[in-house]
């Protein structure tokens, strides 16, 4: 699948390619990568269970938080159930009191029109 790429994503290619001399990242085998991920956690005493998925959920849910379709989400990650990417988006206390906030603000807009 050919995904379009944040300027920060692309400065995050070109790091690898300049620092490692390879076009992308290397490829790891996920045991090996939540080994490395757990000792990582462990040295810098991190309380959250690091595993190679990580950085799927942390895409996921702050694509939410920036105002992504969960649709457009479901594409991206390539899921073929909208239950699968449900899976990846934690939504936490901020995006909850924000999406409150959103429903005052449009409740406001409402009354100040029906007035």
């Amino acid at each position: 699948m050919m995904l379009p790429l944040t300027k920060e994503a692309i400065s995050y290619l070109e790091d690898s390619r300049l620092e490692e001399g390879c076009v992308g990242f290397h490829s790891y085998a996920d045991q090996y990568s939540n080994r490395t991920l757990k000792a990582i956690a462990k040295e810098l005493e991190i309380e959250t269970d690091l595993h190679h998925h990580i950085g799927r959920e942390t895409f996921a849910t702050e694509f939410i938080r920036r105002g992504g379709k969960i649709e457009v989400l479901q594409t991206l990650l390539d899921h073929g159930k909208i239950s699968t990417t449900l899976k990846y988006v934690h939504v936490d206390d901020d995006m909850k009191c924000e999406a409150i906030r959103m429903l005052d603000d449009q409740n406001e807009v409402r009354m100040a029109v029906v007035a």
